[in-house]
């Protein structure tokens, strides 16, 4: 990465976790996010279910895509934010991860097309997250 380039590379898990909840806050129009088990310290964070609240509200186009590999897992670290997606299901569309299409070490969340912070592996706190 050069000077001029805005990607950043985090290596702990707190950067990271402040990062995603960036990306999600700032969306203006479209979410995706593909994420093993929806952990805790991002998807039940006040500031990402108000922001998703906020997306939904803005505009009858806004959409939030989710896929999650174990969905079993994601029901109970993230209560709150599955609590919110039965109630925006209109905006918000939430899919498992079809257990044919194997298995996927990445995570990541993208928004507006712009806003990337990606993942490489779920087992190591490393991510790159490119805020534009």
């Amino acid at each position: 990465m050069t000077d001029t380039d805005p990607r950043q590379l985090l290596s702990d898990s707190d950067a990271i976790v402040q990062s995603a909840i960036s990306t999600l806050v700032h969306a203006k129009r479209s979410i995706a996010i593909f994420s093993h088990d929806l952990p805790k310290a991002i998807y039940d964070d006040s500031s990402v279910l108000d922001a998703l609240v906020k997306l939904a509200n803005a505009s009858r186009l806004a959409s939030v895509r989710v896929i999650v590999s174990r969905p079993r897992m994601a029901t109970t670290h993230a209560p709150k934010f599955l609590d919110l997606f039965r109630r925006l299901q209109s905006t918000m569309e939430l899919r498992a991860l079809n257990e044919e299409a194997g298995h996927h070490e990445e995570t990541f969340i993208v928004s507006d097309e712009t806003h990337v912070i990606y993942q490489p592996s779920e087992t190591r706190w490393e991510a790159t997250y490119a805020p534009d």
